[in-house]
This record gives structure tokens, sequence and C-alpha cells, in this order.
């Protein structure tokens, strides 16, 4: 008689995502997401978006996830920097700067990308 290997099974998983950014592409990208991962998971993955803050404001929400009483939530760099200094950086003018240029470069600035390009 010869044993398979039991195959790993899929679980359902259910999760709150949270954030306070109603109407802009973060919440355009997370309603995406919570769509996308239901259809390819044929329903195992649902997570419902809360995009009004409606689990709370940014340091609240922050203490929730800590706390394990939300699983997802969207905030700035302003609160995880206080916890983690290293990611202080994502507030940095200059990564703001570069930021504006990649976005122009991006949506498609045709000629006038060679003036955008960031300098050495």
């Amino acid at each position: 008689m010869e044993f398979m290997p039991a195959l790993p099974t899929a679980q359902s998983v259910t999760a709150n995502l949270n954030h306070e950014m109603t109407g802009t592409v973060i919440d355009d990208a997370t309603q995406r997401m919570a769509e996308t991962l239901a259809e390819t998971s044929d329903g195992a993955i649902d997570i419902t978006v809360h995009s009004r803050g409606e689990m709370g404001r940014e340091r609240d929400m922050f203490d929730l996830m800590q706390a394990d009483a939300i699983e997802m939530g969207v905030t700035g760099s302003v609160i995880v920097s206080a916890m983690a200094p290293e990611y202080g950086v994502l507030d940095s003018p200059l990564t703001a700067h570069v930021l504006v240029k990649t976005q122009r470069a991006i949506s498609g600035c045709g000629a006038g990308c060679a003036s955008i390009a960031p300098e050495p």
C-alpha cells in the first residue's frame, strides 16, 4: 500500500481593513485588492474595507491592530515611524520630490521627461 502526502487545504480568511482615505487612490486600491482576493480565492478570502475610519482613527487603528482587533490597516508613515524610526525616511522632502517626478514620468510626460529626471 502506498501512502500519499497530505495536501494542504485552504482555509477561509475573513479580515477587516480600516483606513481614513475615502475617495483616494488608496481607497480604490484597497477595494480592488479585496475584490481581486475574493475572486481569485473563490471567496475563501473575504476582506471588508472600512474606508471612512469606522474602526478608529489612525492612532486608534494602530493600537487595535497591535491588539489583533483589526487585521489590516492603512496609515501614514508618521504613526509607523513613531514605533519604528527607520520608517521616518518616508517623510523626507527629498523622497517627496523624487516621488513627484516619478509620478509625472509614469503618467506619460512625453518629450518633457528629460526635464524632470532626478539630478544625480
